[in-house]
């Protein structure tokens, strides 16, 4: 019963062969240093421009330093500050929130804080790497990062935005946490915010570790900045409230804040959500006034026991960028240098080119929306090495790391008229389907975070049996974020990159078709469609209005290759397989 805990942990039968246990691992756990001690962090700024860079300007990073003879590219990372001066677009008075302000507040940050670039190139000894132009910087790197392991995210401070952390106030988040009382009367808030970024979170760079630049010539990374992959939220006031309370707990302040049905998940940058717009105090625990949406009547305890009350009001709301620029930016690189020998060992061995695996994405738009019976698309284009495709469902134009599940059924994708895979799913939330996905992305055995899972599992309306009282509704309020899905479709066996095994056409194209129905076919219970709530007197309901989605897309992935030789230095190669590995 334990054997597959065992072969999870790697602990093999150490039990069984002893004499091998000591002679090969036992022998092993101590290894020769081919270093000469010198082991550094040296720290570089944007060396091309000043201290402030504007967004959507580029500049160079350098990515490794000429101070090393290696350098640990896998511990390697850019540091940096973001100012942003935001603005909330619809007006809420300063006196209407000072109430409970303690309660209220607003996050806005990245879901990884990678997803600030945009685009991004290589260059070796001030040449220009060909081959790698990638502007989908920041869907490639929410599609890389939203699939990583829980364990991968929670060990990066700064660098990732879990929902639950960011839900508890953790400051280990790429983003900040901002009173919603600044944001009264349109005024503009100014923020400076902490990114950190790996140089291995970039989908590029996922299998560097040792680069010896010394060799090969000092690599630097060209990128632009944007604002385009922003989430924001409001969090759930009941809970700020209770950390006010752990933090200050003086029975004769406010003690409690309601739960309230806000929108309770991220939502991008420029689009709407629905949050708090006013807390007022009263001294009776009746229901709304007419017009109003009272959320909730919370008791404040006072020194001499009287009882007051507070009502919440929501609104919509929009949070803007007015402007932004990174104040600074440092890249840290990890490093050391070797003996003389080794140093000739690696010359000679790099007389032959060493292939470093990788993977990039291609983002395809098509030209049919989806409609209330059904959703078929087309797309006729050439595959190089292609891994997997992901549909991806954007609910508004400007949505590139927020997806919400479509809520579809009888979903195929055939390729080149071939199914994959060959027995349609029922739906996109079942246990086949996640299990497919989990595999499809190499999670089936490590622990997915809690948004992704959430996002491929949980329907955002009552799906049966038909008879329960919820069957069919639209669920107004989550449980959790779950903003990251995408139905992803394998086309390789696996190993992420590490085996050219995919759908490679040259330059012939096929015709690529992606067909689905949607579960729920009406206004108010096709979440697709129809995502948008809206406040109507005391209730919150589905805005059914007309609207037009916007051109669903499909994300290629597809197996690339570095190399790494002497002769032809670093060289990057978008398309082929490299000789021997086919």
């Amino acid at each position: 019963m334990t054997y597959a805990n065992v072969r999870y942990k790697n602990a093999g039968n150490d039990e069984g062969d002893v004499l091998n246990f000591f002679n090969n691992q036992l022998r092993n756990l101590v290894q020769k240093n081919g270093g000469d001690n010198t082991f550094s962090i040296v720290s570089e700024h944007c060396h091309d421009k000043d201290v402030e860079v504007p967004m959507n300007t580029k500049t160079k990073l350098k990515l490794s330093h000429s101070a090393h003879s290696i350098s640990q590219i896998e511990k390697g990372f850019i540091s940096m500050t973001l100012f942003l001066k935001l603005q909330m677009n619809n007006r809420f008075n300063d006196g209407d929130i000072i109430n409970c302000d303690k309660d209220n507040i607003i996050f806005v940050g990245f879901k990884d804080a990678v997803e600030v670039i945009s685009d991004a190139q290589f260059w070796v000894d001030g040449k220009l790497i060909d081959g790698y132009n990638q502007s989908e910087m920041i869907k490639e790197s929410f599609a890389y990062n939203s699939i990583r392991s829980a364990d991968a995210k929670k060990g990066a401070p700064h660098s990732h935005s879990l929902w639950e952390s960011v839900q508890c106030m953790s400051p280990n988040v790429c983003g900040v946490y901002i009173p919603l009382k600044k944001f009264a009367d349109k005024k503009e808030v100014k923020v400076n915010m902490e990114l950190i970024i790996p140089f291995t979170d970039q989908l590029a760079l996922q299998a560097w570790r040792l680069y010896p630049n010394r060799i090969l010539g000092e690599i630097e990374e060209e990128v632009k900045f944007s604002t385009e992959g922003l989430v924001w939220c409001q969090l759930q006031p009941q809970t700020v409230a209770e950390i006010n309370k752990f933090w200050d707990p003086d029975p004769t302040k406010f003690n409690g804040a309601p739960f309230v049905p806000i929108t309770n998940h991220f939502t991008q940058i420029d689009s709407e959500a629905i949050i708090v717009h006013k807390c007022s105090q009263t001294d009776n625990a009746n229901g709304p006034a007419a017009g109003k949406y009272a959320i909730s009547i919370v008791p404040r305890g006072t020194a001499a026991g009287a009882q007051e009350y507070y009502r919440y009001e929501l609104g919509i709301n929009q949070l803007q960028v007015k402007e932004a620029k990174v104040t600074k930016c440092l890249t840290n690189c990890a490093g050391f240098g070797i003996k003389p020998d080794v140093m000739e060992g690696i010359l000679q061995g790099l007389q032959q080119p060493i292939i470093i695996p990788a993977q990039e994405l291609s983002k395809f738009q098509f030209e049919s929306r989806a409609s209330n019976n059904s959703l078929t698309m087309s797309k006729s284009i050439p595959l190089r090495n292609a891994t997997n495709i992901t549909m991806m469902f954007p609910f508004n134009s400007n949505d590139c790391t927020v997806f919400p599940n479509v809520m579809y059924e009888q979903v195929r994708l055939t390729v080149n008229k071939k199914m994959y895979p060959e027995t349609e799913f029922d739906n996109t939330w079942d246990g086949r389907f996640v299990e497919y996905q989990l595999q499809a992305n190499e999670l089936d055995e490590l622990e997915p975070t809690k948004e992704y899972l959430e996002s491929i599992s949980n329907p955002q309306t009552g799906v049966g049996p038909e008879d329960d009282p919820h069957y069919g509704k639209r669920r107004l309020f989550d449980p959790f974020d779950n903003t990251s899905f995408g139905i992803n479709f394998q086309l390789e066996r696996g190993n992420s990159g590490y085996v050219f095994d995919g759908i490679d056409t040259g330059s012939h194209a096929i015709t690529i078709e992606f067909k689905g129905t949607p579960k729920f076919k009406d206004g108010k219970t096709n979440p697709y469609l129809y995502p948008a709530l809206k406040i109507n007197g005391n209730s919150l309901q589905v805005n059914d209005a007309e609207r037009e989605t916007p051109l669903p897309e499909m994300w290629v992935c597809s197996d690339t290759y570095w190399t790494w030789s002497v002769e032809d230095g670093v060289r990057y190669y978008q398309r082929g397989i490299p000789a021997g590995y086919d």
